[in-house]
């Protein structure tokens, strides 16, 4: 286990708690009302304390445990058995993943910071491939840390979507994520890196 998982551990083992609560208030409210009105009460309680912070904790590895409680939450607006796949409830239903909302909130953050990173192109005057692409810190101290992990992602987003101004960028992000669906970071990034 890394060493800032160990300060990021008490924040998740704290929210599983509180999303196990969302899980099944949920699960009774579905007994009660149609799936529609789940799927609002999902977004309502559960969603909004998943994203909440998401960007501080959700490249831990706790993160994976959160991650089933969501997958838990999604069938049981639809009565499904652990069994059965979330993919396409989380595409059809437009849900983003615990890894695509991480995905959607960190590049948003480093789209608005963009002009204060730095380039390749402002560390060398070559015209390389990669000469507009953001370079992560290789200070120890930020290695690990959530601005790099996002400047990564974000480097991987097709130019596409990151020439858009800032009120475009979002939903932009959001439909190429929604239909990714990713389950974990290293799918996002290999994804991703495929559409461009």
């Amino acid at each position: 286990m890394d060493l800032l998982d160990i300060f990021k551990l008490p924040i998740c083992e704290s929210l599983k708690g509180r999303l196990s609560s969302a899980v099944f208030a949920i699960h009774s409210i579905r007994k009660n009302v149609d799936s529609k009105t789940a799927l609002l009460s999902y977004f309502a309680y559960f969603h909004s304390l998943l994203s909440y912070g998401i960007v501080y904790w959700g490249f831990s590895s706790s993160a994976f445990s959160i991650f089933l409680l969501q997958k838990r939450a999604l069938r049981a607006i639809y009565g499904l058995r652990r069994d059965v796949s979330c993919r396409d409830l989380f595409h059809q239903n437009k849900v983003l993943t615990l890894y695509g909302q991480l995905a959607m909130d960190t590049c948003h953050l480093i789209h608005s910071l963009r002009h204060l990173l730095k380039k390749h192109s402002d560390v060398h005057t070559y015209s390389t491939r990669n000469r507009e692409k953001l370079v992560p810190s290789t200070e120890a101290k930020f290695r690990k840390s959530y601005l790099n992990a996002g400047i990564k992602i974000y480097n991987s987003l097709p130019t596409s979507i990151k020439i858009l101004n800032d009120r475009q960028f979002k939903p932009a992000l959001k439909q190429t994520l929604l239909k990714i669906s990713p389950y974990s970071i290293e799918e996002l990034q290999q994804t991703l890196s495929q559409l461009v």
